[in-house]
């Protein structure tokens, strides 16, 4: 019989295989690597929802403003992003992608989507389905408390 601390052990497992995605190599031109996480997920709800907010990001991507933050600001000196101040309230910044930031989330979109299909080529369809369900439950209360 699988016990819960197997089945923990064995999802923990697969997040930390999850999370080795592949480094995206420096061009030489002194631009960051993307293996942050965050970049990704900000670069494809500003794509989505252009010029959102610092604090609507982070309550849209339940990430803390400071890590937001930092990511921000190695998006925009990148040249992934840029602020403007808003017309309607100056002491807000709007935040949108750049063009370089839309090709560089499309980048990404399709490693993702690459590394997904490879992933999960070992399941069934019933299988993926089942998966998703019961990760829907887990990740929707945190646990089944």
């Amino acid at each position: 019989m699988v016990t819960n601390e197997m089945l923990f052990k064995t999802l923990v497992r697969a997040c930390a295989h999850l999370r080795r995605e592949p480094e995206q190599k420096p061009d030489g031109t002194g631009r960051m690597t993307l293996k942050a996480r965050g970049f990704g997920s900000i670069l494809d709800v500003l794509t989505r929802h252009d010029g959102m907010t610092q604090a609507e990001i982070a309550t849209t991507l339940d990430m803390r403003q400071q890590s937001v933050s930092e990511s921000l600001e190695k998006l925009e000196k990148n040249g992934y992003i840029r602020r403007e101040q808003s017309e309607e309230n100056r002491r807000k910044a709007l935040i949108y992608v750049t063009e370089e930031g839309r090709e560089m989330q499309k980048e990404l979109k399709a490693r993702r989507d690459q590394m997904a299909d490879a992933y999960f080529s070992c399941l069934s369809d019933q299988e993926k389905d089942t998966l998703f369900i019961i990760l829907s439950k887990l990740s929707e209360k945190g646990s089944c408390r």
